[in-house]
């Protein structure tokens, strides 16, 4: 049978439906800001809370001990833009926590140390793997949560300071209440 034009179109639809999803970035909400920098990158919420103690400080973590090193471009209030140089952590990936410290040069690294969200990659030439990232505001705390149940065990989760007079945020480790 010959070829018509609907399933054509339908594909094109389809296509340009995957483009949107995959490829274009949403509209920004915040202005962006240049930022230029390196920071240390701790990817996951496990090796987060094991790399904090209990008053926030976490130490100063050093290049061999941290998973990922990363430049970052630009920044906002909501988020901030980095790139990974090949090698990058394979855990680096759409949805996955990473906690990031300002390394502002090879001999000293600054206090500053936020959360955030991995929301996008996209794969850029010569080995640099582009990231957007959501910024969780607070700065993190390990703690221990007990449960009113003591036949529940306690978890670690993520405290996050946040301004005088702010809420309290609390980041727990995935499925704990599923």
């Amino acid at each position: 049978p010959g070829l018509d034009d609907a399933p054509l179109e339908l594909a094109r639809q389809v296509l340009k439906g995957m483009l949107v999803a995959w490829y274009l970035r949403p509209p920004r909400q915040a202005k962006r800001e240049s930022a230029a920098g390196w920071l240390n990158a701790v990817v996951g919420f496990d090796q987060i809370v094991s790399r904090q103690d209990a008053d926030g400080t976490g130490g100063t973590p050093d290049l061999a001990a941290t998973q990922a090193r990363c430049f970052q471009l630009d920044q906002s209030s909501n988020g901030v833009a980095l790139e990974f140089r090949s090698p990058w952590s394979t855990a680096v990936q759409i949805g996955q926590l990473l906690l990031l410290q300002r390394k502002d040069t090879d001999l000293m690294v600054t206090a500053e140390r936020f959360i955030a969200i991995v929301r996008r990659l996209l794969l850029r030439q010569g080995h640099v793997l582009a990231a957007g990232l959501q910024r969780v505001p607070g700065r993190p705390v390990s703690v221990v949560v007990d449960r009113q149940d003591e036949r529940d065990k306690p978890f670690d989760a993520l405290l996050l300071r946040r301004g005088s007079g702010s809420r309290l945020g609390l980041i727990v480790p995935p499925g704990t209440f599923a």
